[in-house]
């Protein structure tokens, strides 16, 4: 995968987090070079206004994501289940499949975050893990990163 598809499927990631009704507060894109090898972290971080409770019960849903999510389709590991792999879809505005992908569920703290792991060919050629973590302001409030 080169930056330019990286960034787009960051891009649907944050359209799809807004049909939740959420107000984008920044959005960071940093590049590092540890021992020489090409490492970019991509970070978004979103308020929204409802409890930790029903942010993670949306994020982990991943059956009922064709529900209010356009461009994000995640299958084939309903509870979440750590050492599991699920299918990841991408869609483009049109419809049609812009990627399509199996991660692997590497971590989940209740109400607090969970992580998933996909690799192309080996690690040593391409690996990304993405993290989902949810940030308590208040009982009605939390941050989406």
């Amino acid at each position: 995968m080169n930056f330019k598809r990286i960034k787009q499927i960051i891009t649907y990631l944050l359209l799809s987090i807004l049909l939740l009704g959420c107000s984008v507060k920044s959005i960071t894109a940093t590049t590092k070079n540890k021992n020489d090898i090409k490492e970019y972290d991509y970070i978004i971080k979103i308020n929204i206004d409802a409890p930790k409770e029903k942010v993670w019960s949306i994020i982990t849903d991943f059956k009922n994501y064709s529900k209010w999510n356009t461009v994000l389709k995640m299958e084939n590991n309903v509870h979440l289940e750590l050492g599991k792999k699920f299918d990841v879809t991408i869609f483009k505005d049109d419809g049609s499949i812009a990627d399509s992908f199996q991660a692997i569920a590497v971590s989940k703290n209740k109400y607090k975050s969970f992580s998933a792991s996909q690799t192309i060919l080996s690690k040593s050629f391409f690996k990304a893990t993405h993290y989902f973590v949810i940030e308590e302001i208040s009982k009605e409030k939390v941050i989406f990163i």
